[in-house]
């Protein structure tokens, strides 16, 4: 029952993450305009180890944004657009999307490949004034690899590979990051060949789903072990209580045997004795006759036995009644065991 009712509420939560209203975000070109610009970076050369970068015009017009840059290298070896979707240092948590549809689109040489970086302000080693320090998470494309536009898996981002150098990252710190977005980058793909290219930016949409389904599998599971754990604890206490019932009635069975015992070793008892006086009566003599016999006829073994006789004793019934008598045999056998060894025994014949 309690399995059928689980396996029932697993399905539940994963028909309710199935059906569940989709959850987007949508970042156009009106919205973002006033906080995007473009620039472009060159390589380093000898004469200058350090990559220059330089301003580019940032043209809004139809709804889009449009970037067009000369590459010439080394002066400079991709463009940029900028587009800041938060202010520092509170980003935007896009962990909880699942894909990443693009409306760009370019023009220029070579497959026209192309890069989405977003950069996401870690608090813990990210500089407040340094974007360089941001964690790159990007991911490059072709609009020709997409009829209807990019539409990106979330889990392609990468760590950008020259970002981690830049910042020497250990390995088990270098997995994506896109808690705290504050800026997007477009990029021109790291083999555009020389000549001039353009970016057209309308808009980017995330979508995912409310609860993720690593979130449902948690859940799942927890709910499970929870389901687990109350199921071993209801079976510690249902045995524990099982237990305590078995020493109950062993105690019991333990104390009716004790019982059964004595009564046997009364009736056994009462069987050889006399009742009123407590002396063995005929049965008993007999047991113990028939049990010492042959240590009695031994050689060097001398054994006797007295008979005793109550003069009179049938006047005193007669005369005081059997209740009397009674007290008299009584009284006798007492004082017949004061005068007798422990290796002596009394029985009452008659």
């Amino acid at each position: 029952m309690c399995v059928s009712l689980l396996l029932l509420l697993t399905a539940l939560m994963f028909a309710a993450y199935h059906w569940q209203p989709a959850r987007s975000l949508r970042l156009d070109a009106e919205q973002l305009a006033p906080r995007a610009y473009a620039w472009g970076q060159g390589d380093a050369t000898e004469q200058n180890p350090n990559p220059t970068y330089q301003s580019l015009p940032l043209e809004h017009r139809d709804g889009a944004l449009q970037v067009h840059c000369k590459i010439q290298f080394p002066q400079l070896s991709y463009c940029v657009m900028s587009l800041l979707v938060a202010e520092h240092p509170n980003g935007l948590d896009l962990s909880g999307f699942d894909t990443i549809e693009l409306q760009v689109t370019g023009a220029g040489p070579g497959a026209g490949a192309k890069r989405v970086v977003l950069l996401n302000y870690d608090r813990r080693d990210s500089e407040p004034n340094d974007w360089s320090t941001w964690r790159f998470n990007e991911v490059e494309f072709r609009n020709d690899d997409y009829a209807n536009g990019p539409t990106l898996d979330a889990k392609l981002l990468r760590v950008s590979s020259e970002w981690i150098a830049a910042q020497a990252v250990p390995v088990n710190q270098t997995l994506p990051r896109v808690d705290n977005v504050i800026r997007i980058d477009l990029v021109t793909g790291r083999a555009s060949p020389e000549g001039e290219h353009s970016l057209i930016f309308r808009a980017i949409e995330l979508r995912g789903h409310w609860v993720s389904l690593p979130q449902v599998l948690a859940l799942v599971l927890s709910l499970w072990i929870l389901s687990g754990v109350a199921l071993a604890t209801s079976e510690i206490f249902r045995w524990r209580r099982f237990a305590r019932q078995a020493r109950g009635s062993i105690k019991e069975l333990h104390r009716q045997q004790l019982q059964l015992q004595t009564e046997r070793n009364q009736a056994q008892l009462a069987s050889v004795r006399d009742p009123l006086t407590g002396a063995l009566n005929r049965a008993g003599l007999d047991q113990v006759y028939a049990a010492n016999l042959h240590s009695w006829m031994n050689p060097g073994q001398s054994n006797a036995l007295i008979m005793v006789d109550l003069d009179h004793f049938k006047i005193v019934n007669d005369t005081h009644g059997h209740s009397v008598g009674d007290q008299v045999l009584i009284q006798f056998c007492k004082l017949m065991r004061k005068r007798l060894r422990r290796t002596d025994l009394l029985a009452r014949w008659g």
